[in-house]
């Protein structure tokens, strides 16, 4: 009778374990940061302690709120009940599907290809930069703060209406969505973006150097802040009714 329960337990968590996309066969999961992994298998590591490693995952499951950054991490599982999430500085090569309620996401220098198609609808922020993303999936609604600096990307196509901040610079891309009116900084250099987008009047800083530029947009009067090529700035005066000066 023991044995049967034992068996029947050990079923429910692989059943878990895998629902939730636990790859606990990997030293390298988020739920062996304070275990060593050794501890849960046979000798021979063909066995695997599922009840022993399921209850490793609880301990994640129900945090709102997690920082696993430099933590030599190669997977995550599914946490569903995460609001924010620092995996910075690992060797990521995916993400699991994300929390419905997250609300920060910092996953920045991993080895990501790609984003979940899926963001949280009350994302915020998000930070992604020094990875090898070639492009991004549809942005939620509600972000503030969008960093993807360091990557491969080529086109921006839609930026959410409530953003204020895009840090998009070191990519190659050849062009930006048109820029919400909630816009207040820009660094878009050292891309290979040949123009720019009509510029918002809330927006204060633009770095917009390092790139190919043919002609570029009136400079609103908000701007405080401005960092681009000499020739650029010719380019701004003609557009403007500001002129400028180093």
């Amino acid at each position: 009778m023991e044995v049967f329960y034992e068996d029947h337990l050990a079923l429910i968590a692989e059943f878990m374990l895998d629902k939730y996309k636990v790859d606990y066969r990997y030293r390298g999961n988020l739920i062996y940061i304070d275990e060593k992994f050794e501890w849960h298998f046979s000798k021979n590591g063909a066995e695997a302690d599922l009840n022993k490693i399921f209850q490793l995952y609880l301990k994640y499951y129900n945090m709102d709120e997690i920082d696993c950054s430099k933590k030599k991490l190669t997977s995550l599982p599914v946490l569903p009940k995460l609001k924010i999430l620092n995996c910075d500085d690992n060797r990521l090569i995916s993400l699991p599907d994300l929390s419905p309620g997250l609300q920060e996401l910092y996953c920045s220098y991993n080895v990501l290809t790609s984003l979940p198609e899926v963001l949280s609808q009350r994302l915020r922020i998000l930070e992604c930069c020094g990875n090898q993303l070639k492009s991004l999936p549809e942005l939620p609604p509600n972000l503030e703060h969008f960093s993807c600096k360091g990557n491969r990307i080529v086109y921006i196509f839609k930026l959410p209406p409530n953003l204020k901040t895009l840090y998009c610079q070191d990519n190659k891309l050849l062009s930006i969505a048109e820029l919400p009116q909630s816009l207040k900084i820009l660094h878009c250099n050292n891309n290979r973006l040949m123009f720019l987008p009509t510029l918002p009047v809330t927006l204060q800083t633009l770095d917009c150097g390092g790139n190919s530029f043919t002609s570029l947009p009136q400079l609103p009067s908000s701007v405080k802040n401005l960092y681009c090529d000499m020739k650029m700035l010719d380019m701004f005066s003609q557009s403007s009714s500001t002129k400028f000066s180093l």
